[in-house]
Parts: structure tokens; sequence; C-alpha cells
């Protein structure tokens, strides 16, 4: 078959977010769910793609397929990327794998919300790092979003996000357990030590003074105890919110919860827009 700039490009967008839904992958190229439909099942059975349908229940719907790349999509995006490509497994083997793929789903469509957002904006624009420029920058650290957004005058804010689906306990009983307050603590100890700096190369900028960290949950009593977590480990660079708050319209704007006991109500963006604000923020 001959493949489209379309097609090219949803090829591309599979090797940056992993796995897409159909109604995902609807939202960044296609005007409607029939016509997404029909092309990624020409690309499937022309083996550019593979697809598992989902097995549970979720807030993107139930039914659908999760895309990812088979070997002749990963080909084509080597040979545009000049760089091997890895091809993911998209088999719902267990609950396990299940919980695996809607954290990449929800990640995605973080992405995707931003983006449109970003798009249909006249004062910001945003740029995600891939997760090979992360894995140049530390292996303690690694968020499942790392971007910044930037304002007509140049100024960026770095952010890191970390999806929340409440798998994780906020304190573990266990000292080798991974847990919420361990995260934020080695966040805090990133803010203090300077090591977000190393992104000024990645993303060729002079100097990021600081960073923000966007946890998205899944419910406001979940919200809570996070907050509650940070609050103890004066993590004042976090915001929150849940991620039925999140849409194109709407996560630019105030649906964030800051930690910060000097800040009251929600916060948005907008403040990027401020020529004198800039990226001019701190851990206090």
């Amino acid at each position: 078959m001959r493949l489209t700039n379309r097609d090219i490009k949803i090829l591309v967008d599979l090797e940056f977010y992993k796995y897409l839904t159909t109604s995902q992958v609807q939202r960044l190229h296609f005007s409607s769910q029939k016509k997404a439909c029909r092309r990624l099942k020409i690309l499937f059975d022309n083996g550019y793609l593979q697809r598992s349908e989902r097995s549970i229940a979720s807030v993107f719907g139930k039914g659908e397929y999760v895309y990812c790349l088979n070997r002749e999509g990963s080909a084509v995006v080597s040979s545009i990327m000049g760089k091997k490509v890895q091809i993911v497994k998209p088999k719902y083997r267990s609950i396990r794998d299940g919980q695996h793929f809607e954290h990449f789903l929800h990640i995605s469509d973080f992405k995707i919300n931003l983006t449109i957002a970003c798009e249909h904006s006249s004062e910001l624009s945003c740029y995600f790092a891939t997760s090979q420029e992360v894995s140049k920058v530390s292996k303690q650290i690694i968020p499942d979003a790392t971007f910044y957004l930037e304002n007509r005058a140049r100024k960026r804010l770095l952010l890191f996000l970390e999806a929340d689906r409440s798998t994780e306990s906020i304190k573990a009983s266990s000292q080798i357990q991974n847990d919420i307050t361990k995260k934020v603590r080695a966040y805090c100890r990133y803010f203090d030590t300077g090591g977000y700096s190393a992104y000024n190369k990645i993303f060729n900028y002079e100097k990021f003074k600081g960073f923000r960290l966007l946890f998205v949950t899944t419910g406001q009593q979940r919200l809570r105890n996070i907050k509650h977590a940070c609050i103890e480990a004066q993590a004042n660079f976090v915001w929150l919110t849940t991620f039925d708050r999140i849409t194109p319209e709407t996560i630019l704007n105030d649906i964030w919860e800051p930690v910060s006991s000097q800040k009251k109500g929600l916060y948005g963006f907008t403040q990027l827009t401020q020529k004198h604000r800039g990226d001019n923020y701190a851990k206090t």
C-alpha cells in the first residue's frame, strides 16, 4: 500500500505515545471516529500496526482497540528518524498488563489535551521531551512526561507530570516498596540539588530556575491525600488536579490546586503569558 502523509504522522505519533486508542488517534488526525477506524484497520491489515481490544473499562470507553507500531510501521519511523525504533506489545495478558496500558493511555490523553490546547492558544506553545532525552538526564527521576511551556516572550516553564491512578500507597509500610511519599521526597532532592538543570541542554534553554511538578489523579479524596504528603515534604512546587477536570479547553486554566499554603484557590498557566513572570517560580 502507499502511505499518505497522515499515515506517516500516525506512525510517528505511535512511536512517541507508544499506545493510542482509536478515539485518541481520531482526536489527533481525523474528523470522525468512523474515518479513524477505517484507516487504522487498513494500516493494521497491512502490517504497520498491532492492536489489542481493551479488556477493562475506563474513562476512555469500553471495547476500543489499543494500537501500537508493528514491524512495518517501526521500519518506516526508523527510516524517518534515523534510529532504531523499539516494538512494544499491546497484549492484555493479565490485570497488571491492563493497568500498565491504562497508565500509558492516561499519559497520552494528557499530552493530547495539552497539544490541542496549545495549538489553539495564541499565547503558549509546548514541547515534550522524548524518552531517550529524559534517560540522558536522570536514571532516578523519570516522570510520566517531561515538557515545557513557552510564552510569546520565549520564557519557558519546565514541568514534570505524574499520572496517578491510585495504584501506589501514599506511604507504604515497607521501606522497599514504592509510594507517593518517597516519590515526592525524591523530587524535593532533585529540586534542591538542581539536578533538573540538565534539561537546559536538552531543551536548548539558557537556564530553568526550577520546575513545576503536576500530579493528576483519580478523585478529590486521593488529591487531598497526595497534597498532604506534599505539604509534609514541603514540596511547594507541586500542583494537583483530577483526570475528569482536564480537557483541551481547561488544561491551561484554573483547574490546578497548589500545595503552597501561601496560595489560595485554583491556578492555571495564564501567568506565563505575563512578560514579567516568565519562568520565575521557586520551591517556596
